[in-house]
């Protein structure tokens, strides 16, 4: 009789921990995810990491500084400094390049290769905001050249909490 009664207060308690994790979880969110609105209107929860003083380690190890992906589907981590094109293709419901690195004056192509309509949106952290296609259908492209160096995050409108991306652009 003991043992069942410290078997279920065992069970209540890890019940009881299991639900205030997932709550906190729960709360930390913007019970916006299904807007777009809400998603161009979201700020980095820490300081931006300047380009400038990020360095190839820091890159390699951290390319995405504000966590802004976080909760996204993440694809590939790509250092393209040494090109002047680079195309990220655009898959049912991820960016295939995930963090990407170039210099300025890189011109950056999005193709969708997947067979549901996305596109390319600035989050509201971005210098000069800057990315804005059109919705773009399977095997449309949209492209932009980085003229400004900084850290551009951006996302897909239609689909705000599974696609974003990170694009960091260095002198």
């Amino acid at each position: 009789m003991k043992t069942a009664v410290i078997v279920i207060t065992i069970i209540i308690l890890a019940g009881g921990a299991g639900f205030v994790i997932l709550n906190k979880d729960d709360s930390s969110s913007s019970g916006n995810e299904g807007s777009s609105q809400a998603a161009q209107q979201e700020e980095p929860s820490s300081s931006p990491n300047t380009p400038e003083s990020q360095t190839n380690e820091d890159f390699s190890v951290n390319p995405d500084p504000n966590n802004y992906t976080q909760g996204a589907n993440i694809g590939g981590t790509i250092d393209a400094t040494d090109q002047d094109e680079v195309t990220i293709s655009v898959d049912e419901f991820v960016f295939e390049t995930t963090f990407l690195k170039i210099k300025k004056g890189t011109k950056v192509t999005w193709i969708n290769n997947g067979s549901v309509g996305h596109d390319v949106t600035s989050a509201s952290s971005s210098p000069n905001g800057g990315l804005g296609s059109q919705l773009l259908g399977s095997g449309d492209s949209y492209e932009f050249t980085f003229d400004e160096s900084g850290l551009y995050e951006y996302f897909c409108t239609p689909h705000p909490t599974q696609m974003k991306g990170v694009i960091t652009v260095v002198e």
